[in-house]
């Protein structure tokens, strides 16, 4: 319940990058412990750090200055995770507005790889 809340008031204002970071950590590890249990301690020993994995790579892109910050998916993908499916939320491929949330230089606009043609 505590985390619907937090996640109803982050989709209330416009959610800036660093909080997005947080928080995409805590709901991501929320979400992966409850659709595979036991697969948190044995991937990153327990949940915190794997919030801090998932901070940290989102803020890895973050300080990349040819990626800028889309607040519109941030907020997709911040409701996405809460009630996305489990398959979903274990898939490599991961959830698409999550992909969005930082587009960088190069990339598509609609985050999709293109086609060189080689």
């Amino acid at each position: 319940m505590k985390f619907l809340l937090v996640v109803g008031l982050l989709l209330a204002s416009c959610t800036p990058a660093g909080s997005f970071n947080r928080q995409y950590g805590k709901a991501l590890c929320e979400r992966l412990e409850s659709c595979a249990p036991g697969a948190m301690d044995l991937l990153f020993d327990d949940e915190n750090t794997c919030q801090m994995a998932a901070k940290n790579k989102m803020s890895d892109i973050r300080k990349d200055k040819d990626c800028t910050f889309q607040p519109r998916a941030a907020e997709e993908c911040l409701e996405t995770l809460q009630y996305a499916r489990c398959q979903q939320v274990l898939d490599e491929d991961g959830i698409q507005s999550c992909e969005r949330v930082y587009r960088c230089d190069g990339e598509p606009e609609d985050g999709s790889d293109e086609d060189t043609g080689q």
